[in-house]
């Protein structure tokens, strides 16, 4: 049997994953998500998806192929996190309200690839461009309202069917969701790791803006 662990306690990521991968393991760990004071705003997701990984190696004691990954929305050259408040919730959606921002996931794969259980890591960042539509105070307030924007890079979900935050999107709608489902298969396939099973997302790959989980 082949130990993958996914090392987040993002249930949007535990959702994507299992479209492509229908036995994995979850484990959830507290780090410093803080960036290195010199780090390019562009760079801090790969940074804390690094530290991530560094500190699940360090605690998950049996794993083929542990996963971690961290999202980051960018306004203006400043990074967005998760609110600490629904204030800050509705000043960060008021904010991006009628504009185009970056997301960028990162994501770091480390495998075990021999019987001296040497680990290989592989790493992907997806950037994307999100315009947001003009939407209402009152959306705003319902939306953070029902507490959906509370562990939420940005305070938004762009799968919210009733908020319906996006405009527009150039890229992919399962990176801004927290894991590029297409390019964690590809990294996923191209382990020579016995008995690892895929499901195929499908070719999204001429259609970014819609998810393969539809």
């Amino acid at each position: 049997m082949v130990h993958i662990v996914l090392a987040s306690a993002s249930p949007r990521r535990s959702e994507l994953l299992s479209s492509i991968c229908p036995d994995f393991k979850v484990v959830s760990m507290d780090i410093d998500e803080t960036p290195s004071k010199n780090t390019r705003v562009e760079n801090i997701a790969l940074e804390v998806a690094r530290k991530k990984m560094e500190t699940a190696i360090a605690t998950v004691e049996c794993f083929d192929v542990l996963i971690t990954a961290d999202t980051v929305v960018i306004d203006v050259d400043q990074p967005l996190g998760k609110p600490s408040s629904r204030e800050e919730a509705i000043h960060t959606l008021t904010s991006l309200r009628g504009k185009s921002h970056k997301v960028i996931t990162a994501v770091v794969v480390a495998s075990r690839v021999n019987l001296n259980q040497d680990v290989e890591v592989d790493e992907i960042v997806s950037v994307s461009e999100v315009v947001m539509r003009n939407y209402s105070d009152t959306a705003i307030h319902e939306f953070v309202g029902r507490g959906e924007a509370d562990d939420k890079a940005g305070a938004y979900a762009i799968q919210d069917a009733e908020f319906s935050p996006v405009q527009e999107l150039q890229g992919c709608e399962c990176s801004v969701m927290g894991l590029p489902v297409n390019e964690l298969h590809d990294s996923l396939s191209k382990l020579s790791i016995s008995g690892l099973e895929l499901s195929s997302p499908g070719d999204t790959r001429s259609r970014c803006g819609e998810c393969p989980l539809v």
